[in-house]
C-alpha cells in the first residue's frame, strides 16, 4: 500500500512535470533562494543554512549555487531516491535533528510545517530554534484555497494570522510577508505572497 510520501509522490511532483524536466523549475528555486532566503536572512557566501524537510534537495541546490553552505534533512527515504544533491542531504528521523546547538546561521522550511500535526508543532519549531536563532518558514496557509485545504498530506491547515500568533506566543519576533515571494501554482489572488515568516529569537 502506498504511503503519503512514497516514490510516486516525489516522482509525480518533482520528477515528471514538464516544468521540472525542462529546467524551468530551477529558475523558481534560484529566485526563492536568493530573494526569500539569502537577502532577508542577510546571508553571505559561506553562511551555514539547514533546510528541514528538504525533499529532493531543490532549495539546498539553489542555495549552494549562490555559495551558501547549505544542508538538508528529510525523513523520507523515497525523496532520497530522487535527490539532486545527495551529498549535502540526510534522510533520517528529523525529530532528533542531529546537529550541535547554534550550528547554523539560519534554519528554513519550505512548505513543511503544514505537514506536521498541530500537537507537535511547538516542539518541532523549538527544536529548529535550538540550531539557530534565525528561521524562515514558508507555509501553505489556508488563504491559498483548495490546493492547501484538499491536500491529504496537510495536517495543520490554518490562516496566516494564526501562524503569526503561534510564533509570537513561542517568544519570537515575527516578520510576515516578502515582496518577492510567490509560489508557482494556480491559486486565488488572495493567496499570493501568503505564508512567509521570518522569525528570530535573540534571547
Amino acid at each position: 500500500m502506498n504511503t503519503p510520501y512514497d516514490s510516486l509522490y516525489y516522482k509525480t511532483r518533482y520528477v515528471d512535470p514538464f516544468h521540472v524536466r525542462s529546467r524551468v523549475a530551477n529558475i523558481y528555486y534560484l529566485w526563492l533562494a536568493f530573494f526569500c532566503i539569502i537577502i532577508p536572512g542577510k546571508l553571505k557566501k559561506g553562511s551555514k543554512v539547514l533546510d528541514v524537510g528538504c525533499g529532493v534537495g531543490n532549495l539546498v541546490w539553489a542555495l549552494r549555487f549562490f555559495g551558501i553552505d547549505a544542508y538538508g534533512i528529510d525523513p523520507s527515504t523515497s525523496a532520497k531516491r530522487y535527490c539532486r544533491i545527495s551529498q549535502y542531504c540526510q534522510y533520517k528521523n528529523v525529530k532528533k535533528l542531529p546537529y550541535k546547538s547554534s550550528s547554523f546561521d539560519l534554519v528554513c522550511t519550505n512548505e513543511v510545517l503544514e505537514h506536521i500535526d498541530e500537537k507537535y508543532l511547538n516542539e518541532s519549531i523549538m527544536k529548529m530554534n535550538r540550531l539557530s536563532n534565525n528561521m524562515i518558514h514558508i507555509i501553505g496557509v489556508k488563504e491559498r484555497g483548495k490546493m492547501i485545504i484538499n491536500d491529504p498530506t496537510h495536517l495543520t491547515i490554518k490562516k496566516e494570522n494564526w501562524w503569526g500568533k503561534k510564533f509570537k506566543r513561542l517568544g519570537f519576533d515575527v516578520k510576515t510577508g516578502n515582496l518577492f515571494y510567490f509560489f508557482p501554482h494556480k491559486t486565488p489572488i488572495s493567496g499570493f505572497k501568503r505564508g512567509y515568516f521570518y522569525i528570530s529569537n535573540n534571547k
